[in-house]
């Protein structure tokens, strides 16, 4: 089994719980600020290293432990994750725990100071002091995560067909200019007969799980993933657990599809869960959305162009393409 531990910066909670996990740190007393600092990463990280999963290392049953800076993608993107490894079909070979639920604003303030301002001085006897008070709340959260781990000890063997690939297309929301593209490259870019106007309905904007759109002619499944603000880490965390399942997953394109003021458009889906805001999500995002549609086609045309070539994948590219031997 995989666990990843993942909080905002990937700095101080979770690397505390994973060296927890690891046994790295006392569980019976809190730590020292010097045994805290000889835990990799810890109060090391910068802003490069978000969306990168680490591996800490292997615990006592074979588990392998990583760690995880997830910027502000919030709670939901646990269940990005384990929606991710669901469609590699490895979701009973993974565990993600979000530990910011331990985090204080000691540790906030700390690692805003460390980390971001480089006032090393002033933040990291903070963020050491925060830690220390979390610690025993971390403890715990560990221990359970480490007692379902070894309930669900085991291998299972993961679907292969290098015939087809899963499609993944990442946008601000789950739906709108998402699903839109999703549609066109199962449809046909240039149907003329496309309906679009279920692309706004709020209620396609999911929890922060995959939604699986459909199947096209060439048995390719595609799926589309709201990943908000944060496209870049979100597209290189997914592309990272991909990575941890290579050799056993089927090929699989992780993509991006951006317009111009995406981010209004993940506000207006976020207001029709007040009244009149379901109103309020179509009217704007029809606006926002409906003038780029040829943008919109550009970018899908990409994608099926991507589908159709070679298997391999291009760093300078916007495609991340996994497949055997690459």
């Amino acid at each position: 089994m995989k666990i990843i531990y993942h909080c905002y910066g990937g700095a101080h909670s979770s690397v505390t719980a994973a060296g927890i996990h690891l046994g790295l740190l006392p569980t019976h007393r809190l730590p020292t600020g010097d045994e805290l600092m000889r835990l990799p990463y810890f109060d090391k990280t910068d802003g490069n290293d978000f969306g990168l999963i680490r591996m800490m290392g292997v615990d006592e049953y074979g588990n392998e432990v990583y760690v995880l800076g997830k910027k502000g993608m919030g709670e939901r993107f646990s269940r990005t994750l384990e929606g991710m490894a669901k469609i590699i079909g490895a979701e009973q070979e993974l565990r993600v725990v979000n530990t910011m639920a331990c985090v204080n604003w000691i540790m906030m303030i700390g690692g805003y100071l460390s980390r971001r301002m480089g006032l090393l001085s002033i933040g990291r006897p903070l963020v050491i002091y925060g830690t220390r008070k979390a610690f025993f709340h971390l403890v715990k959260m560990v221990k359970d995560c480490q007692l379902k781990a070894r309930d669900k000890h085991f291998h299972v063997s993961l679907p292969r067909n290098k015939k087809s690939t899963d499609v993944v297309i990442l946008g601000t929301t789950t739906a709108h200019h998402s699903i839109l593209a999703a549609r066109m490259l199962l449809n046909g870019i240039r149907n003329s007969d496309l309906v679009v106007d279920t692309c706004w309905d709020a209620w396609l904007e999911s929890d922060g799980s995959p939604v699986f759109v459909g199947t096209d002619k060439d048995g390719n499944r595609v799926y589309t993933i709201g990943v908000g603000r944060e496209m870049e880490t979100g597209a290189r965390a997914l592309a990272c657990l991909v990575q941890m399942f290579e050799s056993d997953c089927r090929p699989i394109l992780i993509t991006a599809v951006r317009i111009k003021n995406e981010t209004w458009v993940r506000t207006a889906a976020a207001l029709s869960r007040w009244p009149g805001g379901q109103w309020l999500n179509r009217v704007v995002s029809k606006r926002i959305v409906s003038p780029q549609l040829d943008t919109i086609r550009e970018q899908v045309e990409s994608i099926e162009k991507a589908l159709h070539t070679a298997k391999a994948w291009d760093p300078k590219s916007e495609f991340v393409l996994f497949d055997e031997g690459t």
